[in-house]
């Protein structure tokens, strides 16, 4: 089979399993298609299929159910994922099978946690505060490392009463909120630069990734910033180590975002053929400037198959009890009514 002569003359279908509002999954599936045009024959044509509805599973069904003929491709949530990863119960999703082509969004983003300097100038002076920092967000789940660190006693308190970063960073330029993970350059650069110059942020720790040395220089720090494993009073037992390990896998999986996936059953040649024309597609210029333009600069970053891949397989291997306490604490439960 020629791939060129297979794909002339032909409509490719990207669906994107966004909910009612489109949003990001519905872009991404607009970004890959108008640029796929330029490395498919030219008589080819890509149509994006918005299908809402159940978290994006109507979406990822739609997908995984279409003829294996290279002609449809999806996005996929990332919670579809976790649930495959952990669980492994969605129908047709096997991931030796399905053709993971990349991520556009494969990008760990600096998060290092900072405290009012108004509060505390230290991890120890946190200490000795005899309260607990508010750290604000939005809805359970969306803080698992300070959410973890709370439950096993730690001086935290997760506030769920700010809709989104903005609100978050207001709150605590109001000195609602003591300790907060928008402290990171571009965040700060973006709202409030000024809290830079007035030395008004003091790195504690990090959780997926530490801010250059540069940056924390500005910020009057020395020596590496430690990750929140490694904070003082984190003395675990059996269970909390278990914990640990759930809450890690689970931010491992985040990174396992916007994936655009094939269908199992297709043609090796054109699952080939797909593959590096996803290749050239995550590279181009244009594609890049799109999502830079559209207001994802920070999240660019291509994921290819392998490397999510070893993300899966790294989950897949866990002890049956931390995946346990995994497919508790992500609320995976919530998503047997629609797998079943």
């Amino acid at each position: 089979m020629n791939p060129e002569e297979y794909f002339s003359g032909k409509t490719v279908r990207v669906i994107a399993g966004a909910n009612a509002n489109g949003g990001s999954y519905d872009s991404f599936s607009r970004f890959v298609a108008a640029t796929a045009e330029h490395y498919f024959p030219r008589s080819t044509r890509f149509d994006v299929e918005n299908i809402p509805g159940a978290g994006g599973y109507n979406g990822l069904r739609a997908t995984l159910d279409s003829e294996p003929d290279g002609l449809t491709i999806g996005i996929v949530h990332s919670r579809w994922f976790q649930r495959q990863a952990v669980v492994g119960d969605i129908p047709n999703f096997d991931f030796d099978e399905v053709q993971l082509l990349g991520s556009p969004t494969f990008t760990v983003a600096e998060d290092p946690y900072c405290v009012d300097r108004n509060v505390a100038a230290s991890w120890q002076e946190v200490l000795d505060l005899g309260r607990p920092l508010r750290v604000g967000t939005y809805q359970p789940g969306t803080e698992p490392a300070i959410e973890f660190m709370e439950t096993i006693g730690l001086p935290f308190q997760v506030v769920y009463d700010y809709p989104g970063t903005r609100q978050i960073m207001d709150a605590f330029d109001r000195g609602e909120l003591d300790l907060s993970n928008r402290c990171a350059l571009y965040a700060v650069r973006a709202l409030y630069p000024e809290w830079i110059e007035q030395g008004r942020l003091v790195p504690l720790f990090y959780v997926r990734k530490p801010p250059d040395q540069g940056y924390l220089a500005r910020l009057g720090h020395t020596g590496p910033l430690p990750s929140f494993t490694e904070l003082p009073g984190l003395n675990l037992g059996e269970v909390q180590r278990a914990q640990l390990k759930a809450v890690q896998a689970e931010l491992l999986l985040r990174e396992v975002t916007r994936v655009f996936i094939l269908p199992a059953g297709v043609p090796d040649e054109i699952r080939q053929y797909w593959q590096e024309r996803f290749d050239l597609i995550m590279k181009d210029q244009g594609f890049i400037d799109t999502v830079h333009n559209t207001g994802y600069v920070d999240w660019y970053g291509y994921g290819s198959t392998e490397e999510l891949l070893d993300i899966i397989r790294r989950v897949q291997a866990l002890d049956q009890r931390v995946k346990d306490i995994l497919y508790q604490r992500s609320n995976l439960s919530d998503l047997d009514r629609l797998v079943q």
